[in-house]
């Protein structure tokens, strides 16, 4: 690594909340969830017709765009190079997607403690 690991703080975590929605809105994508979290960030995004890994180079972009302009920190690498895609097929996988991402991730220790 370059870069020491990248912790985003609370306004940080909105500024790529933010940007998520205006990046979806201009290309004219369905966000349906995001979650930023302090060390990384899930979206469940349907966009028909375009590549998934588009999808994620570009919300990267413009997040990275808008922490660099908006956060002042002298940084370069704000995500790890990669990221994981899932593909989600029917409503019921969908909800359960979007409950993982705005639920779950704050239950973890709840639903299965140490």
């Amino acid at each position: 690594m370059s870069e020491k690991q990248c912790l985003l703080s609370p306004a940080q975590r909105l500024l790529v909340t933010a940007q998520a929605e205006e990046t979806c809105g201009h290309r004219g994508w369905t966000l349906f969830a995001v979650d930023c979290r302090s060390n990384h960030a899930h979206f469940v995004v349907g966009a028909f017709n375009t590549d998934a890994k588009k999808i994620r180079i570009d919300l990267k972009a413009w997040c990275t765009r808008r922490l660099k302009k908006d956060s002042k920190l002298p940084r370069d690498h704000w995500w790890a190079e990669r990221g994981s895609i899932r593909w989600v097929w029917d409503e019921d996988s969908l909800a359960k997607v979007i409950e993982y991402v705005t639920e779950a991730q704050n239950r973890k220790d709840l639903d299965h403690p140490p």
